[in-house]
């Protein structure tokens, strides 16, 4: 599956390795690398702090559970804290635990539903095939399967071909709704597994439910304004509790993740770019604003599309009037 957590993990990281790395001639000393949870100050911003908290559902009753804060001084400058979140770091721990009682089979097998036909009605048929221990696809397997028997679901395997799937021709040629009918599937070979760049290392980020998925529409009106409302965003209900390490040696590696280290890295790109918002319209349309990273109001800005694409809760609340 996709989700929105995926690019800004990837975002946030290369933030921290541009960072890092010095571009002084070779005689010039490295400059410190900066703090994360620092960003240079805002002309003409207001002191305020802003607690950074997560929506949960558990039988029937809902829960909001800071994970974090985020605070503009006088003179603009943002700084970042990470708070305990006993909730979440429960979800954490009982996913390490599951595992580690977990013994892991020198064979898995691996089911796909395979499509008819790339038509727009085709049947689906169940194929099957094992992954021992030799091969590459061996990994990855063991890990999706564990998951999904665990009600975990995961970002970092989706894509992976587990199997190859052969068509022929489209049919008829020509056609507007020609197709092409599905005459083969192999296991895959796993090719694709440990790309360019990943160090002979696949990670999966690791998902537990929390909330009752959301669709895309109308998320929150301005309590000043009626007309002015946030759209949201898909949302799938879940956080991220770990991560696991899956290397083409067989080896696999499990670690947790804490609300608080998400928090962090996750908002370390504040005050960095621009911030596109979507609000819809009174005649139902959806309209972006554009914030500019140095405005005044650019923290507030941040929090809301945090707020519309991460599906955190902000309090105090920001009224996306005060931003358009």
């Amino acid at each position: 599956m996709s989700h929105p957590r995926a690019f800004l993990v990837a975002t946030s990281l290369l933030v921290v390795i541009l960072a890092s790395r010095s571009f002084a001639a070779p005689e010039a000393a490295a400059a410190p690398a900066p703090d994360p949870a620092k960003k240079a100050p805002t002309t003409g911003a207001k002191a305020t702090t802003y607690e950074v908290r997560v929506r949960m559902e558990r039988a029937g009753k809902t829960t909001f559970v800071p994970i974090g804060e985020v605070s503009r001084a006088a003179d603009g400058t943002i700084t970042m804290k990470a708070r305990p979140a006993p909730a979440l770091a429960a979800l954490s721990d009982k996913l390490v635990a599951q595992w580690a009682a977990y013994k892991v089979p020198d064979v898995v097998r691996i089911t796909e539903s395979v499509a008819s036909d790339t038509g727009m009605r085709p049947s689906y048929a169940k194929h099957s095939f094992d992954c021992k221990k030799d091969e590459r696809l061996y990994g990855p397997a063991v890990v999706r399967e564990w998951l999904r028997a665990n009600n975990y679901e995961e970002l970092g395997l989706s894509y992976l071909n587990f199997v190859v799937v052969q068509r022929g021709p489209e049919w008829p040629p020509g056609a507007h709704d020609r197709a092409s009918k599905t005459i083969g599937v192999t296991k895959g070979t796993g090719e694709d597994v440990y790309g360019e760049g990943q160090g002979g290392e696949r990670s999966v980020i690791v998902y537990a439910k929390v909330r009752s998925p959301t669709s895309p529409g109308p998320a929150r009106a301005s309590s000043t304004n009626p007309t002015v409302v946030l759209a949201g965003s898909n949302d799938q209900g879940h956080e991220e509790v770990g991560r696991f390490y899956i290397r083409a040696d067989g080896n696999i590696r499990l670690e947790k993740v804490s609300a608080g280290d998400a928090f962090l890295r996750e908002f370390s790109i504040v005050g960095r770019d621009d911030v596109d918002i979507g609000f819809y319209t009174p005649t139902g349309e959806w309209a972006r604003v554009t914030v500019k990273k140095d405005a005044p109001h650019a923290l507030e800005a941040f929090l809301l599309w945090r707020e519309q694409y991460m599906f955190y809760d902000v309090s105090p609340a920001i009224d996306p009037a005060s931003v358009r």
